[in-house]
């Protein structure tokens, strides 16, 4: 009997020690921003799998707000080097980043869309926790003070993330000290739960007499549900909206399959490539 009443005791004295959902919410919130990202990583499937990883292909629909039919698109890329090629059924064509300059073949959106951006942010948003784990040279922790849309009066931990350019691992999109992600935690399952985006392209709007104030540009992405495979957590459908919280886009990323190989001939087409003239900009006057 006296074991029995032993136990009990250490149970109940255990059970008053062990942080409950809401502490265990307010030490994270209270975390530093690498080990909040280090944790977000874990509850995405950890950074060991994703680094096995050779390739990625994967399907994406994207539906802008007030349009009547969705783009359409695949993405395939290559892993460590981030080599990233495009196939478009609607409307058709191909883009890519092929490792040291971004093209686009046959692709009629090239005069109102940056191919250097389009053809790497669909792989940047998939892969979003792992990248900033490996490769953001600077990351800051603004507490749990984000709120998402449709998300009602739920707070998120934010992390800004910033890059150095890096023309071997990443397309060359960053051009300002304004070009950095915010990333929204959820501080329960601490799942990547919202991106805000925020981008600029002086070369491109600069030659178009752009005022200053309209050379960067915001979006936040959130993931609206979740898809397990080869045991990580990838987005699946999600919504993007203006910094105003309007819905500017509702898509999907469906079939991803890790077991397809990369096919860089795929990047060095013979002819008929148009080369994005932001990706000579000062990126790479500055490599």
């Amino acid at each position: 009997m006296s074991k029995i009443i032993t136990a009990m005791i250490v149970y109940v004295v255990l059970s008053a020690c062990e942080a409950t959902p809401e502490q265990a919410s307010a030490s994270f919130c209270d975390s530093d921003a690498q080990s909040a990202v280090a944790s977000m990583v874990e509850a995405h499937g950890g950074i060991g799998a994703w680094r096995e990883l050779k390739s990625i292909y994967v399907e994406r629909e994207h539906h802008f707000a007030g349009t009547a039919e969705p783009i359409r698109f695949n993405i395939h890329g290559e892993y460590p080097s981030h080599r990233i090629f495009q196939s478009w059924q609607a409307p058709a064509g191909t883009l890519a980043w092929d490792g040291e300059r971004a093209w686009s073949a046959d692709w009629p959106l090239a005069g109102q869309l940056m191919p250097r951006y389009v053809a790497g942010i669909g792989f940047y948003l998939v892969n979003m926790p792992w990248l900033v784990f490996q490769d953001a040279s600077g990351l800051e922790s603004k507490g749990c003070t984000g709120e998402l849309p449709g998300h009602g009066d739920s707070k998120y931990l934010v992390i800004e993330a910033e890059y150095e350019p890096d023309p071997v691992r990443k397309p060359a999109w960053f051009e300002g000290p304004r070009d950095h992600y915010d990333l929204y935690v959820d501080p329960d399952s601490h799942r990547l739960s919202g991106v805000m985006q925020h981008w600029s392209y002086a070369g491109r709007l600069d030659s178009a007499g752009a005022p200053a104030s309209m050379r960067a540009i915001s979006q936040l992405v959130v993931p609206e549900s979740y898809v397990e495979v080869n045991g990580m957590i990838w987005p699946e459908a999600y919504s993007a909206y203006t910094p105003e919280g309007e819905v500017a886009a509702q898509g999907r990323f469906f079939d991803y399959d890790f077991s397809r190989p990369f096919d860089e001939r795929l990047l060095f087409p013979d002819d008929k490539r148009s080369f994005d003239p932001d990706t000579s900009s000062s990126y790479f006057r500055r490599h």
